[in-house]
C-alpha cells in the first residue's frame, strides 16, 4: 500500500473533493496524509487523514480568515492583486516547509490539486510520483479552449484563437507574482524552466471532475488524462432533506457557495424572483449570513433560509437551481438531471457558465445585471421549457456513468503500478538549502523592482492595454451574445406554454451546440445504450468544430463508484 500526501489550495470546495477521494485511497487500504497552513485541518471531516500544519510562523492559525475573505471579494485590481500575492505566498511556504514535512511523514507519492502548483515542484524536486486533480475547470492549455476564468465559448476558427491567446497574455502578465515564485523554486528543486499552473501538471496521470461531454472540445488530450466526473463520498453518507415541498409548486434551490454566500443583495433578488413566481426557495448561505439577513430573506420571498443544506438532495428534488456556477455545484446538478441558472462571480466560474449554456442545459446572467425581473425571466424558462431539463438529464447520465471517486482510485493505482520511468534524481536538503538561498536572491530582485498590483504603474497600464487590444481585435461576434440583462440568448428552443416543469421524457428531442454538426438522432432507452449515444454525439460536435474525434471511454470506465 501506499502513503499518499494532499498538497491543495486552502479552500472548502477544493478540500470536500480531495477528501472524497482520500476516503476512497483509504478504503482500499492506502495511507493519506495532508499538509497546509494550520487553519486547513479544521475543515477536514476525515478523522483518518492525518493532519501536518505547514507555515506556522508565515500563516499562523487564524490567518486564513482573511484569505478567505479577500478571495471571496477581491473588490478591484488592487484587491485582486492581494489575492495573487496571497495565492504566490501559500505555493511559497508549502515549497520551503514541504521538503521536511514530506521526508518526515515518509510519504509515498503526491495528490496535487491542479491549482496549487507546490505540489507538483515538491514532488518533481524529491523525485516523488504524483498525480494532478482538477477540482476546478482543468487548466491544460489548447489554443481552441479558453482559460477557465474567461466567459466565452471555444474558438471555431482563427479569430477564436487570437482572442484566446491574448487573453492568456493578460492573465499571466496578472499572475507574474505567483509566477516568479514557481519559477524561483524550479530554479531552486533544480527542474526545467516553469512559470504557470500548466507547467506543474503530472506525467503519470490527470484526473479531472469535468466530465468531457461537459467541457468544450479539446484537441485529444494526452493518454493520462482522465475526466471521472465528481468526487463525491457516497450519497448514503448524506442526510436527506427533511422538508415539507409542495409537490403542486415549483421548488428552486438556490447556492452561491461557501466564499460567496455572504450577497446577501444578490440572494434578495433570487428570492424576489421566486416569490413571483409563486415558486418555493430553499437558500442555502454556506454560513455566510446573520440571523437578521436571514429573517430578511425569508421575509423577501425564501421558503427556508439555511447555513448547510444535503446539497445532492435539495437538487434532486428541485425542478431549477440558482448558483454561482461553481463547477462542484453544476456537476452535481447536472447529476440530478437539473437545469441551472448560473451567476458567475469570480474564479472559474464565468467558464463554468460558459460551458453549461454551451451544453444547453441552463442560463447564465451576468450578477451586476441580474435584477430580479430578470432573474424571474431566466428561472421561468427553466421552469416551463422542458428542453433544458432534457439536456441537463443527457448530460446528467454521462456525469453519473464518469465513475468518480472509484474511477479515480483505480486511475491512481494502475499509474503507481506501471513501469517505473527514470525520474530526477531527489534534491538532497544541502542541494535545496543552496537553490533557496539563490531563490532568496531572485525574490530580493524582485522586491527590489517591485511586485506592483495590476494597472498600479505606467508601465502596467500600457502592458495591459496592448494585451485588451489583441483581444479585442477579434470581431463582436467571437464573444457570447448578451440578451436584455445578459441574460444568454442562446439556447433559445419553442416556449411550449407548460406552466411547469413535465418529467424528463427518454428522448430529447434537440441537442444545442454552437457549431451545427450532424445530430446522431434521440437517445436510445437503456444506461449503456445512453451512454454509447452520448459518446457518439460528443465525438460529433469535435468533429463539427474542425478537431478530431475524441476516443470512447473503455466499458470499464463507465461504472459508478
Amino acid at each position: 500500500m501506499t502513503h499518499f500526501t494532499v498538497i491543495a489550495p486552502p479552500f472548502t470546495s477544493h478540500v470536500r473533493a480531495l477528501e472524497a477521494l482520500a476516503g476512497g485511497l483509504i478504503a482500499r487500504g492506502h495511507r493519506v496524509s495532508w499538509i497546509h497552513q494550520a487553519d486547513v485541518g479544521q475543515l477536514l471531516q476525515d478523522s483518518r487523514i492525518e493532519f501536518r500544519p505547514a507555515g506556522l510562523a508565515s500563516h499562523p492559525a487564524g490567518s486564513l480568515a482573511q484569505t478567505v475573505a479577500r478571495a471571496a471579494s477581491p473588490g478591484g485590481p488592487l484587491g485582486l492583486g492581494r489575492v495573487i500575492a496571497d495565492v504566490a505566498a501559500s505555493t511559497d511556504m508549502l515549497c520551503r516547509e514541504g521538503p521536511a514535512l514530506l521526508r518526515a511523514l515518509g510519504s509515498e507519492a503526491l495528490i496535487a490539486d491542479q491549482m496549487e502548483a507546490a505540489g507538483g515542484l515538491l514532488a518533481e524536486g524529491l523525485g516523488l510520483p504524483f498525480i494532478s486533480v482538477a477540482c476546478a475547470l482543468p487548466v491544460n492549455r489548447d489554443p481552441r479552449v479558453p482559460l477557465p476564468v474567461m466567459p466565452w465559448g471555444y474558438a471555431a476558427g482563427r479569430r477564436g484563437e487570437q482572442l484566446n491567446e491574448g487573453s492568456a497574455r493578460v492573465y499571466d502578465w496578472m499572475m507574474q507574482p505567483h509566477a516568479r515564485v514557481i519559477a524561483r523554486h524550479a530554479r531552486a528543486f533544480g527542474l526545467p524552466p516553469k512559470a504557470t499552473l500548466a507547467d506543474c501538471l503530472s506525467p503519470l496521470a490527470q484526473i479531472s471532475q469535468a466530465t468531457r461531454s461537459f467541457d468544450f472540445p479539446r484537441s485529444p488530450p494526452p493518454a493520462h488524462f482522465h475526466p471521472v466526473g465528481p468526487l463525491r463520498p457516497p450519497l448514503a453518507r448524506e442526510p436527506a432533506l427533511d422538508l415539507p415541498v409542495d409537490s403542486r409548486r415549483p421548488f428552486v434551490f438556490a447556492s452561491l457557495g461557501t466564499l460567496q454566500g455572504g450577497r446577501v443583495k444578490l440572494f434578495r433578488r433570487i428570492a424576489q424572483a421566486c416569490r413571483a413566481l409563486d415558486a418555493q426557495l430553499l437558500l442555502a448561505h454556506c454560513d455566510q449570513l446573520d440571523a437578521g439577513q436571514a429573517e430578511a430573506l425569508l421575509q423577501a420571498g425564501a421558503t427556508w433560509v439555511a447555513g448547510f443544506a444535503p446539497q445532492r438532495a435539495a437538487l434532486a428534488r428541485a425542478d431549477a437551481a440558482v448558483s454561482h456556477a461553481g463547477l462542484n455545484t453544476v456537476l452535481d446538478a447536472l447529476a440530478a438531471n437539473t437545469p441551472v441558472l448560473a451567476l458567475p462571480i469570480a474564479f472559474d466560474q464565468p467558464g463554468v457558465a460558459a460551458r453549461l449554456a454551451h451544453c444547453g442545459a441552463g442560463l447564465r446572467l451576468q450578477p451586476a445585471l441580474a435584477s430580479a425581473a430578470a432573474i424571474q425571466k431566466a428561472l421561468r424558462r427553466l421552469l416551463e421549457e422542458p428542453v433544458f431539463g432534457q439536456r441537463a438529464a443527457l448530460l446528467g447520465a454521462d456525469v453519473r456513468q464518469s465513475g468518480g471517486v472509484g474511477r479515480a482510485v483505480e486511475i491512481i493505482e494502475a499509474a503507481l503500478s506501471a513501469p517505473k520511468r527514470p525520474r530526477p534524481a531527489p534534491a538532497d536538503e544541502t542541494a535545496l538549502s543552496g537553490g533557496w538561498r539563490r531563490a532568496d536572491a531572485f525574490a530580493m530582485a524582485d522586491n527590489q523592482a517591485g511586485i506592483k498590483p495590476l494597472a498600479a504603474t505606467g508601465q502596467g497600464l500600457a502592458a495591459l492595454g496592448l494585451a485588451l487590444a489583441q483581444i479585442f481585435s477579434a470581431p463582436f461576434s467571437s464573444f457570447p451574445r448578451w440578451g436584455k440583462a445578459g441574460m444568454e440568448a442562446f439556447p433559445n428552443p419553442p416556449h411550449p406554454g407548460a406552466k411547469q416543469r413535465p418529467d424528463l421524457p427518454e428522448k430529447a428531442e434537440s441537442w444545442h451546440s454552437s457549431t451545427a454538426g450532424p445530430h446522431p438522432g434521440p437517445p436510445p432507452a437503456g444506461e449503456g445504450a445512453r451512454a454509447a449515444w452520448l459518446e457518439t454525439m460528443c465525438a460529433d460536435r469535435s468533429t463539427s468544430a474542425g478537431m478530431p474525434a475524441l476516443p470512447p471511454r473503455p466499458a470499464a470506465a463507465r461504472g459508478n463508484p
